[in-house]
This record gives C-alpha cells, sequence and structure tokens, in this order.
C-alpha cells in the first residue's frame, strides 16, 4: 500500500493546532502536547507496500521492541521538516525515542534520518523553532539493529544531532553508511560489510 507500516507523525502548526488545523487532529503547537507520544510497542513485522515501513515524525516518547521489516523503500525513517517546495508540511525533530532488536530486510535504505528544508527556516520561516534545535537536534536510541541487502543505504544520516546506534549488523547491501553534517551521533559495535558487485 501507501501508507507506512507503523507511522507516528505529528505536524507542526503554532497557531491553529489540533481541529482547528487544516491537517485535523495530527497538528501539534510542540513536543509536550503531541498525538504521537507515550506509546510502547512490540512484536510488530511489516513486510511490502510502497512507503517505509516505520516513520517517525513529531513524535515524543515512543519505545518500540521486537520488529521485522521486509521489502519496503525505506526500512526506517526518522526525520523533520519545513514545509515548502515539494514538502507539504512541517514537523519537528522526534524526542525520547527507542527502538531496539530491529531486522531490516530486502530494503532500499536501512535507516534514514534527517531533517529537510531548514534552509527555509533560517530564512525567516519557524525561525525561532530552528534556533532551539526543533528541527535539528533529535533525541533517538537505536540499539540491536541488523540491515541485510539494501538497494542504496544501510544508514543515511543527513543535517541532524541527538542520535545513538548500538549494535549494527550490516550485510550484502550495495551502499554504505552516510553521515552528512551530522553532530552528536553516536555508532558503536558496528559491523558492515557490502555486497559483492
Amino acid at each position: 500500500t501507501g501508507d507506512d507500516g507503523l507511522a507516528f507523525v505529528t505536524y507542526f502548526q503554532p497557531e491553529a493546532p489540533g481541529a482547528l488545523s487544516p491537517f485535523g487532529p495530527f497538528s501539534s503547537p510542540n513536543h509536550t502536547y503531541s498525538n504521537d507520544c507515550e506509546a510502547t510497542l512490540t512484536n510488530i513485522f511489516i513486510s511490502g507496500g510502497s512507503a517505509d515501513g516505520i516513520r517517525l515524525a513529531g513524535a515524543t516518547n515512543v519505545s518500540i521492541d521486537g520488529v521485522q521489516i521486509v521489502a519496503k523503500p525505506i526500512g526506517v525513517q526518522i526525520d523533520s521538516a519545513v514545509a515548502g517546495g515539494q514538502i507539504g508540511w512541517t514537523y519537528l525533530a522526534s524526542r525520547h525515542i527507542s527502538l531496539r532488536n530491529i531486522s531490516i530486510r530486502d530494503c532500499g535504505v536501512g535507516l534514514l534520518v534527517h531533517s529537510e528544508n531548514v534552509g527555509l527556516a533560517a530564512a525567516g520561516y519557524h525561525r525561532d523553532s530552528l534556533l532551539n534545535g526543533s528541527y535539528t537536534d533529535f533525541d533517538v536510541s537505536i540499539s540491536d539493529v541488523s540491515i541485510a541487502n539494501s538497494s542504496q543505504y544501510q544508514l543515511y544520516a543527513e543535517n541532524c544531532s541527538g542520535f545513538t546506534v548500538q549494535g549494527l549488523l550490516a550485510s550484502e547491501s550495495m551502499g554504505g553508511l552516510v553521515l552528512k553534517q551530522v553532530s552528536d551521533f553516536l555508532l558503536a559495535d558496528v559491523h558492515a560489510t557490502l555486497a559483492r558487485c
């Protein structure tokens, strides 16, 4: 299908949150009152379809333990963005997120973590939120992850901070680990091999 297998997405709408927003109940003025918060999920299987396996955007206090993701364009995507261009919504960096015991197989990208269009915020749109790190300062812990047979990248991270990835086993993938403009980003106990062409 065209929907994510598991999605925790809350749009950022400081002026008209909730039902007053054009995005209905899935918008919030901040992290504290986010719709997608205080959730614990275990033992999930996600397979097939044209969207992400797991998507986290503007989420708070979410714990996921024990997931198998197979044959998705992106296994797990954790992102933030400022609306503009091809991006229709604004959403903040997710905070207090824990993912453990994750298996990702036969996906385009295993783990994708990034923020987009933050240049628009620097130009004045939601500038205060940019200055206090609302778009770029994540708080995400990922541990005990296996990624196999990715057609693009095992891990791709860009323009973000506040990630810990511990215990990553990545194998038989066309692309490896890519880190661009990241800070406060810990990779530990990582074993990665590429597919032979």
